[in-house]
């Protein structure tokens, strides 16, 4: 049975406790698929002075492009480090919401590691940034159509920056929704999780009897 990893980013001022009901969805969603997975939802790289308990992933102060470069450079190889932990070498999915969105982007373009198949975005956001690419990843971008926080056009830069790079991805608009995740947004990433874990799961079954005709040679 495969192997599976999600690792789960929160928003700004949050904490990971926050994103305990997506964890059961995506388990549930792994649970149809008869694979195993582990989910992991940390505390933000740094503490939120203004709120106890509360995280960040880096100090943001707006959406500003070289404030979130300069703020995801100072926390990349911390998170780096944690997901290389965290996923002990199998295939792993990185789902992160507002900041936590911009970081499971950037790790998964720009981190290079290889076990990284996947990301979704939630009201997130990726600005532009001169490093090396891997482009090699299934992404997924699911905004609210009413996102005041993360504004629309921040969402439209995003899709705009991947499409000019190659980068393959799927992008929803949900109507009538604001700063927050909705069944409906969860809804358009079961459909996603499936996709990937199918096309996945295709692969597995290829290696594997690759191996055996090796071994009956």
């Amino acid at each position: 049975m495969s192997e599976y990893c999600v690792i789960f980013f929160h928003g700004y001022g949050a904490n990971g406790m926050n994103m305990d009901p997506m964890v059961d969805a995506f388990e549930n969603f792994f649970t149809e698929f008869d694979v195993n997975v582990e989910c992991f939802a940390p505390d933000g790289v740094l503490e939120h002075s203004d709120s106890r308990g509360c995280h960040m992933w880096y100090n943001l102060t707006s959406l500003n492009h070289e404030v979130l470069q300069e703020g995801i450079h100072e926390s990349f190889h911390e998170i780096q480090n944690y997901i290389e932990r965290a996923s002990d070498g199998r295939k792993t999915f990185l789902v992160g919401f507002s900041q936590g969105g911009h970081v499971a982007l950037h790790m998964a373009l720009h981190s290079g590691l290889p076990n990284i198949v996947g990301a979704i975005s939630f009201s997130g956001f990726l600005p532009p940034i001169d490093e090396r690419i891997y482009p090699d990843r299934q992404l997924l971008l699911v905004h609210g159509n009413a996102d005041q926080v993360v504004p629309l056009q921040t969402f439209q830069d995003t899709v705009g920056y991947l499409t000019q790079k190659g980068i393959p991805f799927q992008a929803h608009l949900v109507p009538d929704t604001d700063h927050h995740i909705c069944e409906q947004g969860l809804f358009i990433a079961e459909l996603f999780i499936g996709q990937a874990l199918t096309e996945l799961e295709y692969d597995n079954e290829a290696q594997e009897q690759d191996s055996d005709l090796d071994d009956n040679d």
